[in-house]
């Protein structure tokens, strides 16, 4: 009986942890989001973020976020004129930081939380989180600068590629 309790205890554990992971992993891709429309609203430009699958069922529809009902959703954040103010007549630089943008977020995040990890007296429990917050996050960062195309999107990494590639020279 006792080892029953103890691989139940275990199995507890192992769901905790696997919903702290995956919690993780959601924050890190808003964080990632956040990125793009941040920078997209720095630039005058209206945007919408959409975490999940566009096939599956929608839990939440603001006028800045759309979720949808998906178990290891992915993003995307739709950045589109306000105004006068066209995408077309960003810079090169202001282009290249659109694109960027969730990646440069997530680079931020990693900042602050190497400060933390390396100068903040935390207790297992958060240093844990912490320690896997950043693994997330470098993680997203690597994953999103390689080109390639995932459920029928574009990364970051193919994205800026394909931007330099087709870019009119003036």
């Amino acid at each position: 009986m006792i080892n029953i309790l103890g691989k139940i205890m275990n199995l507890g554990e192992i769901v905790k942890i696997a919903l702290i992971y995956y919690l993780i992993y959601l924050i890190t891709l808003i964080i990632h989001e956040l990125g793009h429309a941040i920078v997209a609203k720095l630039n005058g430009m209206n945007f919408k973020i959409f975490i999940g699958n566009k096939n599956k069922k929608i839990l939440l529809d603001t006028k800045y976020i759309r979720i949808y009902r998906t178990f290891l959703p992915s993003g995307f954040c739709q950045y589109y004129s306000k105004g006068d103010k066209s995408y077309d007549i960003l810079s090169l630089f202001n282009k290249s930081l659109l694109i960027l943008g969730g990646v440069l977020f997530n680079f931020v995040i990693v900042l602050i939380l190497l400060l933390m990890i390396n100068f903040l007296k935390m207790s297992n429990q958060y240093a844990l989180v912490s320690d896997a917050l950043l693994n997330a996050n470098i993680a997203f960062i690597i994953l999103n600068l390689i080109p390639c195309k995932f459920d029928g999107r574009y990364s970051d990494g193919l994205r800026l590629i394909n931007y330099y590639r087709n870019r009119k020279v003036s």
